[in-house]
């Protein structure tokens, strides 16, 4: 699989050291966030998951924020079942798709929460659940989060650490 980056550069080389233990076959991919976003509606999704999830089996395509909302992944899961008023996250702890049963979006984002049961594939039925500060590790339809700043309507430029990410990335694939 190929390793694209999305958010909080800590938290993916925490991921990366993790993979190196991983087999291959089962190492997410994860997406920076410098603009790049899951997609929305059932057409782009279903477009997308041609693309990522081709044969995959059993897995099928996410584009799911980690349970600790730093970062989004985007790769072929098992999906899962997720419980209403919850959003649907990747555990990086137990390596599988669910939901933070501490983390409930009813009283968040309650217009857009789901409300019923729901695969979690499907996440782009509710958009607002895609929508996270990864600095803040926040859902942004929550009024306690606070919006992510730009410059220039771009996200502030890639540091060091995204450069330490992309260098153990490549090791891995070395090996």
């Amino acid at each position: 699989m190929f390793l694209r980056l999305m958010k909080e550069p800590l938290a993916l080389l925490s991921l990366a050291f993790k993979s190196l233990s991983t087999p291959p076959s089962d190492i997410y991919s994860l997406i920076k966030t410098g603009g790049a976003k899951c997609p929305k509606n059932e057409t782009s999704w279903r477009e997308r998951s041609k693309i990522i999830c081709n044969n995959t089996g059993n897995r099928v395509y996410h584009c799911i924020p980690t349970i600790d909302l730093n970062a989004i992944l985007e790769d072929c899961f098992i999906s899962q079942s997720i419980q209403p008023n919850f959003c649907a996250v990747y555990n990086t702890y137990l390596n599988k798709t669910g939901f933070d049963q501490e983390k409930s979006c009813k009283n968040s984002f309650l217009e857009r929460c789901p409300n019923s049961v729901y695969q979690s594939d499907e996440l782009f039925k509710y958009p607002l659940c895609l929508e996270i500060n990864p600095d803040e590790k926040c859902y942004v339809a929550e009024s306690s989060c606070p919006r992510i700043q730009r410059i220039n309507g771009a996200r502030d430029p890639p540091s060091y650490r995204v450069l330490i990410v992309m260098l153990i990335s490549t090791t891995m694939l070395m090996i």
